[in-house]
């Protein structure tokens, strides 16, 4: 099911890179507290691209909290745990 989070996750992930971090982080930060029916899938995205703007924020403490979040979704994903061990490294 395509959810208007996934619209949002797919949009903020290339604004944020390209001069729009804060505002992008903002939009799916709220656009994830809105939608119920995404997927687990779709939930775990962006979760980890909040984690990633976080870090690229300097916002160590909810960069922690977003990853949290999504492995406590119990959803294995390679890319998520090598983006929560970058963070743990920085």
């Amino acid at each position: 099911m395509h959810t208007a989070l996934t619209a949002t996750a797919a949009a903020a992930s290339v604004a944020s890179v390209n001069g729009q971090l804060a505002e992008s982080y903002r939009l799916l930060e709220t656009a994830y507290r809105q939608e119920r029916r995404a997927e687990g899938s779709i939930r775990l995205w962006s979760l980890t691209l909040l984690g990633e703007m976080a870090d690229r924020l300097g916002r160590v403490a909810d960069a922690r909290d977003h990853y949290k979040r999504a492995l406590a979704l119990g959803i294995h994903d390679a890319y998520l745990l090598g983006a929560y061990a970058d963070h743990l490294l920085a």
